[in-house]
Protein backbone atom coordinates (compact mmCIF):
# COMPACT_ATOMS: atom_id res chain seq x y z
CA UNK A 1 0.00 0.00 0.00
CA UNK A 2 1.34 3.44 -0.96
CA UNK A 3 1.01 6.18 1.60
CA UNK A 4 0.78 9.83 0.66
CA UNK A 5 3.77 10.65 2.87
CA UNK A 6 5.97 8.45 0.58
CA UNK A 7 5.05 10.47 -2.53
CA UNK A 8 6.80 13.74 -3.37
CA UNK A 9 4.71 16.87 -3.01
CA UNK A 10 3.13 18.42 -6.12
CA UNK A 11 5.41 21.45 -5.71
CA UNK A 12 8.48 19.19 -5.72
CA UNK A 13 7.28 17.36 -8.84
CA UNK A 14 6.57 20.63 -10.65
CA UNK A 15 9.96 22.06 -9.63
CA UNK A 16 11.80 18.98 -10.95
CA UNK A 17 9.75 19.04 -14.15
CA UNK A 18 10.49 22.75 -14.70
CA UNK A 19 14.22 22.25 -14.15
CA UNK A 20 14.37 19.33 -16.59
CA UNK A 21 12.41 21.22 -19.26
CA UNK A 22 14.72 24.22 -18.85
CA UNK A 23 17.77 22.01 -19.39
CA UNK A 24 16.20 20.38 -22.47
CA UNK A 25 15.23 23.75 -23.93
CA UNK A 26 18.77 25.03 -23.41
CA UNK A 27 20.44 21.93 -24.90
CA UNK A 28 18.12 21.54 -27.92
CA UNK A 29 19.57 24.40 -30.03
CA UNK A 30 23.14 23.29 -29.31
CA UNK A 31 22.42 19.69 -30.28
CA UNK A 32 20.44 20.79 -33.34
CA UNK A 33 23.25 23.09 -34.51
CA UNK A 34 25.99 20.53 -34.02
CA UNK A 35 24.13 17.56 -35.52
CA UNK A 36 21.76 18.99 -38.12
CA UNK A 37 23.74 22.13 -38.99
CA UNK A 38 26.77 20.15 -40.03
CA UNK A 39 24.66 18.18 -42.51
CA UNK A 40 23.03 21.21 -44.09
CA UNK A 41 22.04 20.78 -47.70
CA UNK A 42 22.64 24.47 -48.47
CA UNK A 43 25.76 25.61 -50.32
CA UNK A 44 26.81 29.26 -50.11
CA UNK A 45 29.05 30.94 -52.65
CA UNK A 46 30.65 34.27 -51.76
CA UNK A 47 31.35 36.64 -54.65
CA UNK A 48 33.63 39.42 -53.40
CA UNK A 49 33.62 42.85 -55.03
CA UNK A 50 37.40 42.82 -55.34
CA UNK A 51 39.25 39.70 -56.38
CA UNK A 52 42.57 40.37 -54.64
CA UNK A 53 44.65 41.24 -57.71
CA UNK A 54 46.13 44.68 -58.06
CA UNK A 55 46.70 46.95 -61.03
CA UNK A 56 48.49 50.28 -60.64
CA UNK A 57 48.21 49.94 -56.86
CA UNK A 58 44.43 49.46 -56.86
CA UNK A 59 42.46 46.31 -56.15
CA UNK A 60 40.73 45.02 -59.26
CA UNK A 61 36.95 44.63 -59.43
CA UNK A 62 35.76 41.01 -59.63
CA UNK A 63 33.97 40.57 -62.97
CA UNK A 64 31.52 38.09 -61.43
CA UNK A 65 30.55 40.67 -58.80
CA UNK A 66 29.90 43.30 -61.48
CA UNK A 67 27.84 40.84 -63.53
CA UNK A 68 25.81 39.78 -60.47
CA UNK A 69 25.18 43.41 -59.53
CA UNK A 70 23.86 44.25 -62.99
CA UNK A 71 21.84 41.02 -63.28
CA UNK A 72 20.25 41.46 -59.85
CA UNK A 73 19.26 45.03 -60.65
CA UNK A 74 16.78 43.51 -63.13
CA UNK A 75 15.42 41.12 -60.47
CA UNK A 76 14.67 43.61 -57.68
CA UNK A 77 11.30 42.95 -56.07
CA UNK A 78 8.78 45.79 -55.76
CA UNK A 79 8.78 44.94 -52.04
CA UNK A 80 12.50 45.73 -51.66
CA UNK A 81 13.02 48.34 -48.97
CA UNK A 82 16.75 49.04 -49.15
CA UNK A 83 18.10 50.13 -52.54
CA UNK A 84 21.04 52.15 -53.81
CA UNK A 85 20.51 54.57 -56.71
CA UNK A 86 23.26 55.75 -59.08
CA UNK A 87 23.70 57.47 -62.40
CA UNK A 88 26.87 57.29 -64.44
CA UNK A 89 28.35 60.44 -66.03
CA UNK A 90 26.83 61.36 -69.40
CA UNK A 91 24.03 58.83 -68.89
CA UNK A 92 20.38 59.74 -68.37
CA UNK A 93 19.42 56.32 -67.05
CA UNK A 94 19.19 55.80 -63.28
CA UNK A 95 20.46 52.48 -61.90
CA UNK A 96 19.03 50.67 -58.87
CA UNK A 97 21.08 48.15 -56.89
CA UNK A 98 20.31 46.12 -53.79
CA UNK A 99 21.88 47.17 -50.48
CA UNK A 100 23.07 45.50 -47.29
CA UNK A 101 20.93 42.56 -46.22
CA UNK A 102 18.49 42.80 -49.12
CA UNK A 103 17.58 39.37 -50.55
CA UNK A 104 16.68 38.57 -54.16
CA UNK A 105 15.19 35.18 -55.02
CA UNK A 106 15.71 33.59 -58.40
CA UNK A 107 14.82 30.29 -60.07
CA UNK A 108 16.90 28.61 -62.75
CA UNK A 109 15.96 25.27 -64.35
CA UNK A 110 14.06 24.25 -61.22
CA UNK A 111 16.78 25.33 -58.79
CA UNK A 112 15.81 27.88 -56.14
CA UNK A 113 18.55 30.46 -55.55
CA UNK A 114 18.85 33.27 -53.03
CA UNK A 115 21.15 36.25 -53.47
CA UNK A 116 22.02 38.49 -50.53
CA UNK A 117 24.15 41.63 -50.57
CA UNK A 118 26.57 42.15 -47.68
CA UNK A 119 28.94 45.01 -46.95
CA UNK A 120 30.97 46.40 -44.12
CA UNK A 121 34.15 48.08 -42.97
CA UNK A 122 37.21 46.19 -41.82
CA UNK A 123 40.01 47.94 -39.96
CA UNK A 124 43.50 46.92 -41.00
CA UNK A 125 46.88 48.14 -39.74
CA UNK A 126 48.37 50.87 -41.90
CA UNK A 127 51.36 49.46 -43.78
CA UNK A 128 53.64 52.46 -43.40
CA UNK A 129 53.50 53.03 -39.64
CA UNK A 130 54.31 49.63 -38.19
CA UNK A 131 50.66 48.74 -37.63
CA UNK A 132 50.08 51.40 -35.00
CA UNK A 133 47.17 53.10 -36.80
CA UNK A 134 44.18 51.53 -38.45
CA UNK A 135 42.93 52.08 -41.98
CA UNK A 136 39.35 51.40 -42.96
CA UNK A 137 38.79 48.92 -45.77
CA UNK A 138 35.28 48.87 -47.26
CA UNK A 139 34.18 45.47 -48.52
CA UNK A 140 31.14 44.26 -50.40
CA UNK A 141 30.06 40.83 -51.55
CA UNK A 142 27.12 38.81 -52.77
CA UNK A 143 26.16 35.59 -51.05
CA UNK A 144 24.53 33.07 -53.38
CA UNK A 145 22.86 30.14 -51.61
CA UNK A 146 21.15 27.07 -53.03
CA UNK A 147 20.70 23.34 -52.47
CA UNK A 148 24.00 21.44 -52.78
CA UNK A 149 22.48 19.05 -55.30
CA UNK A 150 22.41 21.94 -57.82
CA UNK A 151 26.14 22.73 -57.46
CA UNK A 152 27.15 21.68 -60.98
CA UNK A 153 24.12 23.35 -62.56
CA UNK A 154 24.88 26.63 -60.80
CA UNK A 155 28.62 26.66 -61.51
CA UNK A 156 28.49 25.37 -65.09
CA UNK A 157 25.25 26.89 -66.36
CA UNK A 158 23.69 29.50 -64.04
CA UNK A 159 26.82 31.61 -63.43
CA UNK A 160 27.58 31.85 -67.19
CA UNK A 161 23.88 32.66 -67.72
CA UNK A 162 24.11 35.53 -65.19
CA UNK A 163 27.23 36.88 -66.95
CA UNK A 164 25.52 36.69 -70.36
CA UNK A 165 22.34 38.38 -69.10
CA UNK A 166 24.39 41.15 -67.45
CA UNK A 167 26.12 41.94 -70.76
CA UNK A 168 22.70 42.30 -72.43
CA UNK A 169 21.21 44.62 -69.79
Amino acid sequence: MVFSRDLPSPASIFSTYSSMMGIFMMLRPMVHTSLVGSRSSILMLIINQRDGTQKNGYMMQNELYSAAQIYLSSKISPDASNLRITRYPNNKKVNLYICQGEVVSDTYQGAELKWRHLDGIKQIPAADDGGQYQENFNWECFELSFDKKHRDLVLNSYVPYVEKEARQI
